[in-house]
């Protein structure tokens, strides 16, 4: 038995060995050792005291609590975003702006078009394709137009935060079968002659031309047009559109 077991043995029975008892027990054996007449110091066990702390009664809260919160976080967070956004003015300011502008803003809640800002002066719509949880405090420069702030997002980004590409097929045989296809499955589409041009998700385009041959619709020519600036626009229209409804 080595060192360590006897050093085990002992601590398992409640015992300390003291070096000259491990040197004798390594070369004598455990049972020679307690013979022997050596000592065990008795491990002291800790006295243990269960201190029960009584919880605190849950605080209350009321609307002035959350109000001087949100305040106090856009309060602090403001001075960092200005010193990068020196020319930023109020939300009530911006208002009553032309050109382009600048606001310091959190955002209350989203909307299908970008999200509604609001500062200690008023509330505004702001159009943007930037992603922006809501209580976020942000920083937006864009122009004022309809009583709402456009972002400065570039086209491209606006373009690609729409889903919708253009299909364009020149159709030899079915014309008439597509188009009963589109307005059954309510798609978008417009006629240019034996031109069909067809508004479709990126993901959906796969699944619309594998339907066009399973009903022996033919076409010799295809194209796919990206989203563009215009697209977003409509896109923008549109939702607000169905909201109001």
């Amino acid at each position: 038995m080595d060192k360590k077991e006897i050093v085990r043995h002992f601590l398992e029975k409640g015992f300390l060995v003291s070096p000259t008892m491990l040197n004798s027990a390594e070369k004598e054996g455990i049972e020679t050792s307690h013979s022997g007449g050596l000592v065990l110091v008795p491990i002291p066990k800790p006295e243990l005291r269960i201190i029960k702390k009584q919880p605190r009664g849950k605080q209350k809260l009321n609307p002035a609590d959350f109000y001087k919160y949100y305040q106090s976080k856009f309060n602090s967070l403001k001075p960092l975003i200005f010193s990068r956004m020196q020319d930023a003015v109020s939300i009530n300011n911006a208002k009553n702006e032309h050109g382009r502008i600048s606001i310091i803003c959190m955002v209350r809640k989203k909307t299908s078009s970008g999200f509604i800002a609001e500062d200690m002066t008023g509330v505004i719509e702001a159009v943007c394709s930037h992603k922006a949880d809501e209580d976020d405090v942000i920083g937006i420069t864009g122009s004022m137009r309809e009583g709402k702030i456009i972002a400065d997002d570039t086209p491209a980004e606006l373009a690609r935060s729409i889903e919708i590409c253009h299909v364009e097929l020149f159709i030899r045989d079915g014309l008439k079968r597509i188009t009963e296809y589109c307005r059954a499955h309510e798609l978008i589409h417009r006629l240019e002659g034996r031109y069909i041009i067809v508004d479709l998700t990126e993901h959906a385009i796969p699944d619309f031309l594998r339907d066009l041959m399973g009903q022996g619709i033919l076409y010799d020519e295809i194209s796919i047009e990206k989203p563009t600036l215009e697209d977003y626009f409509l896109a923008v229209v549109r939702k607000e559109s169905v909201q109001k409804l």
